[in-house]
């Protein structure tokens, strides 16, 4: 009976003990899926802010006159 009721212990341990691994597995997986957004949304902002400087270039190289901006 002594010998069950340790078996059921050690077995209630274990499992406890598993989860707290698949825990910080998942927690492991989140962390790393969020740091791959976040360097997405660097990537993103890093081609977004080139494009307007692109644009800013051509705009500082063409001749326009600002009351053809200000008709439209």
């Amino acid at each position: 009976m002594f010998l069950f009721i340790l078996l059921a212990i050690a077995s209630i341990y274990a499992s406890k003990n598993q989860s707290l691994e698949e825990a910080i597995a998942n927690r492991r997986i989140l962390k790393e899926g969020q740091i791959a957004i976040d360097e997405k949304k660097i990537s993103i902002y890093e081609q977004i802010t080139e494009e307007f400087e692109e644009v800013g270039d051509i705009l500082d190289n063409q001749d326009i006159d600002v009351s053809e901006l200000e008709s439209l």
